[in-house]
């Protein structure tokens, strides 16, 4: 994982490549909403179809959402999905993965860490074949049937997402994450993350053991709904923390102190200045699309 830069795999659909790409430039954007609008800023003519993780997600409770954005009818649009997909995406090594293009034929793309495979998902026997890619227990699958489903349960709510996916004609995407990560201080990432487990007061839903997000400990009856329509601080929003969490996440001296114990470099002035950069970003990349 490089703390100093986002590393993108992008995909195109047309002619069925892939490349992984390291942006410096990017990493201002901490990752989740910013992330995405700035890379959808850079080609949006291109029509991409973006997912985003967080630089929290596997390693804290609660921050375990991912973001999916596209352009639909001059829109932009946004949601919010959980399951294990910014786990996946993480122990992957990529902070984005990007979709442009159009298969001719309906597709499936299998990731396994930053390669991606295609599969006809029109052929029976591509599809058994899909079916069968990565591991069990480390992979994470998006299916763009309607609300756009992760690992067959946690739902984007976005049919936008599923619409953008179909016009792609992509049928399916799974990641699958087999990399490892050592903390840059792990009795201090310790200290941190037991801290927030120990207050579950500041949580806004309580702990119900429903089927959770990775990493959650809440199993609330709520995580298999999207929150794409769910106004919450854009801090918490680049981390892609769940919605219930915006407490937590949106205290300036704990997010700095759980990015330094994983090993990223951001300071306070980088987290403070967030809201303005993502919001100007976001105003600019509406009105663009208004002119159109």
């Amino acid at each position: 994982m490089n703390y100093d830069c986002k590393t993108v795999l992008q995909i195109n659909l047309t002619n069925r490549t892939s490349q992984v790409k390291i942006y410096k430039d990017l990493n201002c954007y901490i990752g989740g909403v910013g992330l995405a609008l700035a890379i959808i800023a850079e080609i949006k003519d291109s029509n991409p179809l973006v997912f985003c993780t967080g630089p929290l997600g596997g390693f804290f409770p609660y921050a375990s959402k991912i973001i999916g954005m596209c352009i639909y009818n001059n829109t932009l649009c946004e949601a919010v999905g959980g399951g294990r997909m910014s786990l996946m995406m993480n122990l992957a090594g990529l902070d984005a993965i990007v979709i442009t293009g159009q298969s001719q034929s309906k597709v499936a793309i299998s990731i396994k860490d930053q390669q991606a495979n295609f599969f006809e998902a029109s052929k029976i026997s591509q599809r058994d074949a899909f079916k069968n890619e990565g591991l069990p227990s480390k992979r994470s699958l998006i299916e763009f049937t309607k609300n756009c489903l992760v690992d067959s349960h946690f739902s984007f709510g976005s049919n936008e997402l599923a619409t953008a996916g179909a016009l792609k004609n992509l049928k399916a995407l799974l990641v699958t994450g087999t990399q490892s990560f050592a903390v840059a201080s792990l009795d201090y990432y310790r200290r941190i993350y037991f801290d927030i487990l120990s207050r579950p007061s500041d949580l806004a839903v309580p702990f119900m053991g429903y089927r959770s997000c990775a990493g959650c400990p809440a199993g609330c009856k709520y995580s298999k709904n999207g929150e794409g329509d769910v106004n919450i601080a854009v801090l918490p929003r680049c981390l892609v923390a769940c919605q219930f969490a915006q407490n937590i996440y949106n205290d300036i001296p704990r997010v700095f102190s759980c990015l330094a114990s994983i090993g990223y470099h951001y300071n306070h002035e980088d987290l403070e200045g967030i809201s303005e950069r993502v919001g100007k970003l976001h105003e600019l990349l509406n009105r663009q699309l208004e002119s159109q």
